[in-house]
């Protein structure tokens, strides 16, 4: 029985037509749907939810999905103009169902698509392309085609304002232009199905990161010398060192065409078999740095709703942060932290803490400094009145990041990386994530909104701010450990 192609299973396909038969055959292969994958889910379900008020008469198809092509074909023959969620199934078993379907006075239907982004994307075209050659293989005659998105400019004043908050974006001349190539894919698509598994090679990944990450999960026992953990990789540089019969990151000359200085340094410590460290200029770096140091990490909530007044969609709204202090070279650490509890917009309570735990001089030092000093610009517009107090802050940000992301310190363990996820282990590996209940920011975010909200059952929610309280506060001891590190080897240089 042949199996029905979907537009997920067309998604899948254009990643790499190895995917798409391995999401039909042998799923196990694949990357899992994980919680994060799981809450866009939802929040995209919300704004469909919004998004489809705009039609008072809509009538959404229920059912399983099997029956939903069957349910809609009946509510055309009812004389239903607006049907969402509207389903076909083609003779050769494309599958289709489109968020929204509006039927025109000519007797064609105009065709929705709803996105919880905030502009349309390259892959949008795609969907609706997938959707438009479904349905009129199956009949029907589809007239204009929209994308229908979050306004990334919308501020919530008081209200909600939904219709302000969707912005629809007519795409029918792009997807026109792609029908050829959308029709060729679909018939390369079917016959993957009635066929063997292809092999996951580069050179027929249509996205080269999604590619990287099934290849990745499939072979989780990677050489530590594998030129896949080359940093910044691409398909082409994997397509031509494979051509060139280089498997190694030791074998890549430090010459090869258009390395990048990133992948350089990090093959120079490959080659060294050991961290290449420039003590000068770490020194000089470091030498930057004024007590009291304040070492400083942010947990914020984004949402597609903005939910406080001010916000915008997606804005990053602080709710916790973590302070280590150090006062002098030779003081006791200490730390200062906040943690906000509750629905009610959680930045006028962190701003008044921190306003008390952050003195008016030294450095603060943070990890990836545009994330922070976003974060207290966003708060100073939030609040007039702290935005002096967040100008002050940014001017004395120090990043510690830049000393790895810079190449000033590399090791071949980091695999290229300036994350603090990959230095931390190989740099202080008594500090682990892995033995804590909220080990990443996604996490936090996402468990923080529920607990917040009054989703979780109380003991539920206590417990996600203990883990929480844990989790930013192992951000910035990691960040003054590593820091010890640095200033270790200044003093053996």
């Amino acid at each position: 029985m042949a199996k029905w192609l979907t537009k997920s299973n067309f998604n899948a396909y254009l990643v790499h037509p190895a995917k798409l038969w391995l999401a039909k055959y042998d799923p196990d292969k694949l990357p899992p749907w994980d919680e994060a994958a799981e809450a866009r889910a939802i929040e995209g379900r919300e704004i469909e939810a919004i998004a489809r008020e705009r039609w008072d008469d809509g009538v959404l198809v229920d059912g399983v999905m099997f029956d939903r092509p069957d349910i809609s074909a009946a509510l055309v023959s009812q004389g239903i103009d607006t049907i969402f969620e509207a389903a076909v199934l083609t003779a050769r078993k494309l599958y289709a169902a489109a968020d929204a379907v509006v039927k025109q006075p000519d007797g064609s239907w105009d065709l929705y698509e709803i996105k919880s982004s905030t502009k349309v994307r390259p892959e949008h075209y795609a969907d609706v392309a997938f959707q438009v050659a479904a349905f009129r293989e199956a009949g029907w005659q589809i007239g204009r085609q929209f994308v229908m998105h979050v306004n990334g400019d919308y501020v919530l004043h008081t209200q909600l304002d939904k219709s302000a908050l969707i912005t629809v974006v007519d795409v029918t001349d792009e997807v026109a232009a792609r029908e050829e190539l959308t029709l060729r894919q679909i018939d390369d698509a079917v016959a993957v199905l009635a066929g063997p598994c292809p092999a996951l090679d580069v050179t027929a990944a249509g996205d080269f990161y999604k590619w990287l990450e099934v290849m990745r999960f499939m072979h989780p026992k990677l050489p530590e010398d594998s030129v896949f953990h080359l940093t910044r990789l691409n398909g082409d540089l994997v397509a031509r060192l494979k051509a060139d019969g280089i498997t190694k990151l030791s074998a890549i000359p430090l010459d090869y065409p258009d390395l990048k200085p990133p992948q350089i340094t990090q093959l120079t410590a490959v080659r060294a078999g050991q961290p290449v460290i420039d003590a000068p200029a770490i020194a000089e770096r470091l030498a930057m740095l004024t007590y009291p140091i304040y070492y400083l990490d942010y947990e914020t909530n984004a949402t597609a709703v903005p939910l406080f007044e001010g916000t915008k969609p997606y804005q990053q709204v602080p709710f916790q942060y973590s302070l280590h202090v150090k006062d002098s070279p030779t003081s006791k650490l200490r730390q200062c932290e906040y943690l906000a509890e509750g629905p009610a917009n959680p930045v006028g309570g962190l701003v008044d803490h921190l306003r008390s735990d952050l003195g008016p001089t030294g450095s603060v030092m943070v990890w990836y400094k545009p994330f922070e000093t976003s974060r207290n610009t966003e708060m100073g517009a939030l609040l007039p009145q702290s935005a002096d107090f967040f100008a002050g802050v940014n001017e004395r940000v120090f990043d510690l990041m830049d000393i790895f992301a810079d190449g000033l310190y590399a090791d071949p363990r980091f695999h290229g990386s300036a994350s603090i996820k990959n230095v931390l282990p190989v740099l202080v590996p008594e500090l682990s994530y892995k033995t804590l209940g909220i080990q990443e920011g996604g996490a936090a975010s996402r468990l923080w909104g529920q607990a917040a909200r009054g989703e979780l059952e109380p003991e539920v929610a206590a417990q996600v701010y203990a883990d929480l309280r844990v989790y930013c506060g192992q951000d910035t001891l990691a960040m003054v450990r590593l820091h010890e590190v640095l200033l270790h080897h200044n003093e053996v240089a």
